[in-house]
């Protein structure tokens, strides 16, 4: 059974709405860090260590480079994480 052309824009017009629906979302990746500073005597090279942070990243391909940027709590919190 072949599809008719009204099927066809029928489907198209679903498909829209249901990606209308879903509202805002992003590329890549959202990670939250913890880090050594690599300064001596610091509470992040003791035994155990005491890591700074969190620190928030957001990973994602560019015009098929990857790029990585430091985010605030607050611009993380945007991104839902």
């Amino acid at each position: 059974m072949r599809k008719t052309p009204a099927r066809d824009e029928e489907r198209y017009e679903e498909l829209k709405g249901a990606i209308a629906g879903l509202g805002y979302f992003r590329y890549g990746s959202l990670t939250r860090r913890f880090m050594p500073c690599g300064k001596a005597g610091c509470r992040c090279q003791a035994s155990p260590p005491q890591l700074h942070g969190p620190y928030y990243q957001w990973t994602r391909k560019v015009v098929g480079k990857t790029v990585t940027v430091r985010l605030s709590r607050q611009e993380a919190a945007l991104l839902n994480f």
